[in-house]
């Protein structure tokens, strides 16, 4: 694995070790942070939601990182109705 490198600092990513150790996908985990950075670099900050969704999703595509967009999951809230959420990514 490379060194992420923070480009608005030009200095490596730093992670608490431990943190990374437990980690069960680190290279997954790497690649998917490593697309995180790249659409902040490349799109900045003050961009709605949907538009850093998009800009992932090719990142994910460019990468070859196998993800399913509008994830439908059921919860419970305390015991109550089972909630179904839409999340983008």
């Amino acid at each position: 694995m490379g060194t992420l490198i923070d480009a608005n600092r030009g200095m490596p990513i730093t992670a608490n070790k431990k943190y990374v150790d437990d980690l069960i996908y680190k290279d997954l985990a790497y690649k998917v942070v490593g697309c995180f950075y790249e659409v902040y670099n490349q799109l900045g900050s003050g961009f709605k939601e949907l538009i850093y969704c998009k800009a992932l999703a090719i990142e994910f595509d460019i990468q070859k990182i196998i993800y399913e967009k509008e994830k439908r999951i059921s919860i419970k809230y305390k015991g109550k109705n089972t909630v179904i959420i839409h999340q983008i990514l």
